[in-house]
């Protein structure tokens, strides 16, 4: 009976530690590697990695509870002022976004938008103007694909800092986000309307995607090979 309360016990505590740790915020800190975001390239600027001002160089982003809970991201000069800015979310690791916020407003995406798909569903950036744009670019995704509930969205915080954007979700706080950045788990994405500087977690091209795929198919093949011969 002794050793059965000790087990039950060591149990609880076991569970209780994950509870608290599960609880605990955790801030991933990510570095902007992207000029644009991937396949999106169209020649014009390609070696730069921003145009203009402002300068994104990082994004914090915070859980709690296994749910997404604030997202900062950090400039190298005040953002405000440099037009409207869009924040793209896949929160299930398919490379479609399930979430977009435009400014303060948050959305459901109920189309089918992907980080690749070079279609209509984009918002795209203005033409070069004082050289201080970067062209054809992401900055938004179209009405047509977002789900307008509570009439019209539903509003998070949204607010500059001196050089830092806060987008608090504590008011949506149902976005489930866990693990580490990329194609296994999530991906965001953000820019300003002017796309001067483009903001992405790391995310696998798509030669990549096929690379691996094909690399998992070969595999398969020499273990079905391997099998067949005993």
């Amino acid at each position: 009976m002794k050793k059965l309360l000790m087990f039950l016990f060591a149990i609880l505590f076991l569970i209780g530690i994950a509870g608290f740790a599960n609880a605990t915020p955790i801030t991933i800190t990510i570095g902007d590697d992207y000029n644009y975001w991937p396949t999106w390239g169209n020649g014009q600027d390609d070696g730069s990695d921003v145009i203009g001002q402002p300068d994104i160089y990082s994004m914090e982003i915070t859980t709690a509870n296994g749910l997404l809970s604030t997202i900062k991201i950090n400039m190298a000069s005040n953002p405000g002022g440099y037009g409207g800015s869009g924040l793209f979310i896949d929160n299930n690791g398919d490379l479609n976004w399930d979430y977009y916020a435009d400014d303060g407003t948050l959305y459901q995406v109920s189309g089918t938008v992907g980080l690749f798909d070079h279609e209509d569903e984009y918002i795209m950036s203005s033409l070069p103007y004082l050289g201080n744009y970067r062209q054809d670019h992401p900055v938004g995704i179209k009405s047509d694909y977002l789900e307008d509930y509570n009439s019209g969205g539903t509003s998070i915080g949204y607010g500059y800092s001196s050089e830092t954007l806060t987008y608090d979700f504590s008011n949506y706080n149902t976005i489930n986000i866990t693990g580490d950045p990329g194609p296994d788990n999530w991906t965001i994405g953000y820019t300003v309307g002017c796309a001067n500087d483009a903001f992405l977690t790391p995310v696998p091209e798509p030669a990549t995607m096929l690379l691996l795929g094909t690399g998992l198919i070969g595999l398969a093949f020499l273990g079905r090979k391997k099998l067949f011969k005993k």
